[in-house]
């Protein structure tokens, strides 16, 4: 993916996996690395369908038996293993991803996410930042088994 995240260039590396524990669709993950390789920030969206269309992030857990993409947000510290800060989709924003092209014979999934998301209010004691915002954040993805 290649987007601003808060005003700034930002690039992340994408893939997929299925979404567990209900096989509803599947989860897209962002992951930024430092130059060590260890993880440093990751955003996750879940249930996304394969179709194309504009769709609606909302405020939902990846382990609800629903039909409501949801995203998440977290920074990572130490050596890539332990979750700096969580982030909540911003309700009253509007979040989308949306699907651009599904192909079905090539596996590719392409597309584009705007989303905000808040500082997690259980974990706002040693936030740095409170508000993580993403614009025009466009990803190519091949799924693979």
């Amino acid at each position: 993916m290649i987007g601003q995240l808060n005003g700034e260039r930002w690039e992340a590396k994408g893939n997929y996996s299925p979404n567990k524990p209900y096989n509803i669709r599947f989860n897209v993950r962002f992951e930024v690395y430092n130059n060590s390789g260890e993880l440093r920030e990751k955003l996750l969206l879940y249930k996304v369908p394969f179709e194309v269309g504009r769709h609606l992030l909302s405020v939902t857990t990846n382990r609800t038996k629903d039909d409501l993409i949801g995203a998440r947000f977290w920074t990572i510290s130490d050596d890539g293993d332990v979750i700096d800060n969580r982030y909540r989709l911003y309700d009253p924003a509007e979040n989308t991803i949306m699907i651009i092209k599904a192909d079905t014979i090539r596996n590719i999934l392409k597309g584009e996410v705007n989303a905000t998301f808040l500082v997690d209010p259980n974990d706002v004691e040693d936030t740095d930042i409170d508000t993580i915002r993403i614009e025009n954040g466009l990803f190519e993805i091949t799924l693979r088994d």
